[in-house]
């Protein structure tokens, strides 16, 4: 998991994909909100997911819904990393307004 976060410019994002993913599927556009970030980027780092095998998409169409192929301790493995390279990505990110 280490080089998921570290290993890539896009490596934290991906992060708070996966841990937004884990205990909730979602769709790509339900991803964008809740993260706050742009629909476009999550597509891409989801497709990035899917490639590394990470997630998977359940079903084939317009607003389909992704969630983690991970194991348990992998979960744990990922959270664990987070915290020791300083990322701030155990919790979601806090709503503005």
């Amino acid at each position: 998991m280490e080089w998921l976060i570290a290993g890539t410019r896009g490596g934290p994002t991906r992060a708070c994909i996966l841990l937004a993913l884990v205990d909730n599927p979602l769709n790509a556009n339900r991803l964008s909100t809740t993260l706050k970030l742009d629909y476009k980027t999550v597509l891409h780092h989801l497709e990035k997911l899917r490639k590394d095998n990470l997630v998977v998409l359940r079903e084939h169409k317009y607003g389909g819904v992704y969630a983690v192929t991970l194991l348990p301790e992998q979960v744990e493995a990922l959270k664990r990393v987070c915290t020791r390279f300083g990322q701030n990505l155990l919790r979601p990110p806090e709503k503005e307004g």
